[in-house]
């Protein structure tokens, strides 16, 4: 349920290991990343004992709606709805298991972010883990390089206001995404 009372359905790929109480992953994926692109490697990780919960992030792969002009959202949404649902589900689905929040890219800040916001009021949180998640921050890139992300950061923006939209699908990255 979201803060309206509305029921929140977001695409979760299920892959159980068959001891009930193993620890649960929750994966995030990517920037323009679905869920089933993280199948094999949820397999491994069922594998090696865990079960895995592999949440499609808003706009992206089966989530519906997506992304585009009429569908605008960010990481307020994502961390701050979806997620509490996701790890309700997860909860509901594996009681009494540890959750580890995982993510790549994006879903490394989106797991971050949820972490952060669901420690102080869940005992069921054990641990994050982020891959190929990195920070924007300037003083790590050097003047060259953070002037080059400037630049592109305006680019984007402008792109945006123009298509009202993210076209990434047009740009070669990161499909379409809200603005």
């Amino acid at each position: 349920m979201n803060s309206s009372g509305s029921k929140v359905d977001v695409p979760i790929l299920w892959i159980e290991n068959s001891q009930s109480d193993a620890p649960v992953i929750v994966l995030c994926p990517g920037l323009a990343m679905s869920a089933a692109k993280y199948q094999k490697f949820g397999e491994s990780l069922r594998n090696k004992g865990f079960h895995v919960a592999v949440c499609e992030l808003r706009g992206q792969g089966g989530y519906v709606p997506g992304s585009g002009r009429t569908e605008d959202h960010g990481l307020a949404e994502i961390v701050g709805i979806d997620m509490p649902a996701v790890l309700e589900a997860v909860k509901s689905r594996f009681p009494g298991s540890g959750i580890v929040l995982a993510g790549h890219s994006l879903g490394g800040c989106v797991a971050s972010l949820a972490a952060a916001v669901r420690s102080a009021s869940s005992d069921s949180l054990v641990g994050v883990v982020t891959v190929a998640t990195s920070t924007g921050y300037y003083k790590f890139l050097g003047k060259k390089q953070a002037l080059l992300i400037l630049c592109q950061t305006v680019a984007a923006k402008l792109v945006m206001s123009i298509y009202g939209y993210y076209p990434g699908d047009r740009r070669g990255f990161g499909g379409i995404q809200p603005k």
